[in-house]
């Protein structure tokens, strides 16, 4: 298995993100309260020299918005694939 980085991770879930909506499942993706919090930007900075933090600019909350079994069990596989 490939090792990412915090960041790679983090682009490699917005890929199946993008999956999951091309398959017709309505996705919100909204930017989180916390990342104009100065104080929690502050602690978790990137650093230049040492970038294993994703950055506040992309931090977000996901929402799906399933409206059959079929739709929630596709979400649920990703789920399961991105967290082996």
């Amino acid at each position: 298995m490939k090792t990412m980085t915090p960041l790679q991770a983090y682009e490699f879930a917005l890929e199946k993100i993008d999956e999951i909506r091309s398959l017709g499942i309505k996705v919100g993706i909204v930017p989180t309260r916390s990342s104009t919090d100065e104080k929690l930007r502050e602690k978790y900075k990137v650093e230049d020299s040492n970038p294993t933090r994703i950055p506040y600019q992309k931090w977000v909350h996901v929402t799906f918005f399933v409206n059959d079994e079929n739709e929630s069990k596709t979400v649920y596989e990703a789920q399961r694939y991105l967290s082996m």
